[in-house]
């Protein structure tokens, strides 16, 4: 994309795509660890995706998505639906 590089973890990007999980997929690269080794800490990210696959089970999860979701102790406050 021609961006250039910032070595500031989280820093703004042009461009950011975050791949959380690909079906049974797993890898554990420097560039790439899927599925996401924090995933199942984070409200914004098990939400929306306990809308669409709440039985989902991730590799090295023994629970699935929706009772994750139910049982995350986080300081972040439930997604809110645009109306």
């Amino acid at each position: 994309m021609g961006r250039s590089s910032n070595p500031q973890r989280n820093a703004p990007r042009v461009i950011d795509v975050d791949i959380l999980y690909l079906g049974n997929e797993q890898c554990d690269s420097p560039d790439l660890i899927l599925p996401h080794p924090r995933l199942h800490e984070r409200r914004f990210v098990l939400q929306p995706l306990a809308d669409i696959r709440p039985e989902l089970v991730l590799e090295g999860q023994a629970k699935c998505i929706a009772q994750i979701l139910k049982e995350l102790k986080s300081n972040e406050a439930p997604l809110v639906a645009l109306s």
